[in-house]
């Protein structure tokens, strides 16, 4: 089953990228991300997004996990630009990921 996100961002706010921390950049099979911001609080989604759109991971996780830093495994994923994309009740973060 796939997953098609196209967000527009209506309504949002975006944040801005010194609220995140993002490495390695590129990377081969692990990529950490953490959270240093305070606009966000609760629970949020975290997607991996494909160039062609589709979401390979998404998740609710909890801010307070991104802010001890959170990891995933990507080794599996073919090489190419994705997309990490966090939303909020009312905020929203977009970054691509190069995965080589």
């Amino acid at each position: 089953v796939s997953t098609n996100v196209l967000i527009q961002g209506i309504g949002l706010e975006e944040l801005s990228d010194e609220q995140f921390t993002l490495f390695p950049q590129p990377t081969t099979d692990l990529v950490n991300l953490n959270y240093n911001g305070s606009d966000l609080s609760g629970v949020v989604t975290v997607r991996f997004v494909d160039g062609l759109g589709k979401v390979v991971i998404e998740e609710a996780i909890d801010i307070s996990e991104l802010n001890a830093g959170r990891t995933w495994s990507i080794a599996s994923w073919s090489a190419g630009t994705y997309f990490l994309q966090v939303q909020g009740e009312q905020h929203f973060w977009q970054t691509p990921l190069i995965k080589q």
